[in-house]
């Protein structure tokens, strides 16, 4: 419990620079779906986490090419080279690994910068609070990544209308769900 108790803190005063007040908004209707997971948490075997990697690291590589600042393309490039080269997994993908690595991909390919980033902002935020309501420790490289890609979905969001702050939402909640089903396989 103290590891949470520090693990917030150091991500609260990381962020107490930003505006989280958009991502606030992001996380308040996944939130049951997040609290399930932590109910009935089944681990996706070591494959399915290795195909969900090569997922994650094509679209933070496909939103460095489309970020509209050096910056934030030069971190999500850092970022998805720290993820590192999935081994080659022999296995097929079940159907909910599938599918949760084809919205990440194609929102991420398809879709705006913004919608993109809300697709991989799940992704991180969901292992952030499954890792910190378990009391597990998470390095400080993960907790300033979060940190990042929150400060960049608040800038989006600032920059965004009524309607693209819709999108970004729905995005990040379709993220979630999928994140969900991927995680309860």
């Amino acid at each position: 419990m103290r590891r949470a108790a520090i693990v917030t803190l150091l991500l609260s005063r990381i962020l107490a620079a930003s505006d989280a007040r958009f991502t606030d908004e992001l996380w308040v209707p996944v939130e049951p779906l997040h609290q399930r997971m932590l109910a009935s948490h089944p681990t996706p075997g070591e494959a399915q986490l290795e195909l969900l990697a090569r997922a994650v690291r094509g679209a933070l590589e496909t939103l460095a090419s489309k970020a509209p600042d050096s910056d934030w393309r030069n971190f999500l490039a850092q970022d998805a080279s720290q993820i590192g080269e999935a081994g080659k997994a022999s296995v097929r993908m079940t159907r909910a690994t599938e599918d949760y690595a084809s919205l990440l991909k194609s929102t991420a390919a398809e879709k705006s910068f913004g919608e993109g980033l809300a697709d991989v902002l799940a992704e991180y935020w969901m292992n952030f609070e499954f890792h910190k309501d378990r009391g597990e420790s998470m390095s400080r490289d993960f907790i300033e990544t979060m940190a990042e890609l929150t400060r960049m979905m608040n800038s989006v969001a600032a920059r965004t209308d009524v309607a693209g702050r819709m999108r970004l939402k729905e995005a990040f909640a379709r993220a979630a769900r999928a994140k969900a089903a991927f995680e309860e396989q």
